[in-house]
């Protein structure tokens, strides 16, 4: 019962931490946009 119970949790940990990671890549990305506009605006 307890393996049972344990499997579940742990995919949905896993799935959770690999929702937050492409948020993270998301927001990455987003960053590296704006810095690259920044910087080209700067120089312009």
């Amino acid at each position: 019962i307890i393996r049972d119970m344990r499997r579940p949790s742990s995919h949905y940990v896993t799935r959770g931490r690999i929702k937050f990671r492409y948020a993270q890549v998301l927001v990455n990305a987003v960053a590296l946009v704006a810095i690259a506009g920044g910087c080209l605006a700067y120089f312009k």
